[in-house]
């Protein structure tokens, strides 16, 4: 078995990256995937679960597979890539305040630095502790709360979600490239 040319970190954090665009691409062709020959004869450990994707009870983009997709996107990432393109999520920060339905926020910041990620740093901990929920207006309600220090409650359409994940996705794209070069490098 060949040693790997990545740190533990480097792999966890490329491998998360890696499957965050493998799941998101299941979820944007997932009428093609739930009718291919791949699926069909896929052995679920769970054989009704199977029947409910097939009966569509369940979509394959589902709060289960969003809340995935996002830990793998900010939470895994957070401490590693954030602080190395931090002008790159500053504009996803920006986006996510630009396109929000509506924004509660009583959260009492140190200054403005502890706020200047202030989107991303909530619906990354909403995400770590599964305070998410779907809305009834086809959208998705992230929440965040600490005692003493205030409540953030963000609501976004799941259109907008699933563009979220797009810009995630490409704020990781620059570190994916670094590690195939460092892959490619050591051959």
């Amino acid at each position: 078995m060949n040693k790997s040319v990545f740190s533990a970190e480097e792999e966890l954090l490329l491998q998360g990256s890696i499957n965050a665009v493998f799941l998101s691409s299941i979820c944007i062709s997932a009428k093609d995937f739930l009718e291919s020959d791949y699926f069909k004869n896929l052995q679920f450990p769970f054989e009704k679960v199977k029947g409910m994707y097939e009966n569509k009870n369940i979509a394959v983009g589902n709060l289960g597979m969003l809340a995935s997709c996002l830990y793998l996107l900010l939470v895994l990432p957070k401490e590693k890539l954030v602080s190395r393109y931090p002008q790159e999520y500053n504009k996803v920060n920006s986006w996510i305040e630009d396109n929000s339905l509506k924004i509660s926020d009583s959260y009492n910041y140190k200054d403005d630095a502890d706020k200047s990620l202030r989107h991303i740093r909530h619906i990354r901990n909403a995400v770590s502790h599964g305070n998410i929920e779907l809305g009834e207006e086809k959208d998705c309600i992230f929440m965040d709360s600490k005692e003493k220090l205030g409540t953030y409650k963000l609501r976004m359409k799941l259109t907008n979600i699933g563009e979220l994940m797009g810009k995630l996705i490409e704020v990781q794209r620059p570190f994916v490239a670094d590690m195939i070069k460092k892959q490619n490098s050591s051959i």
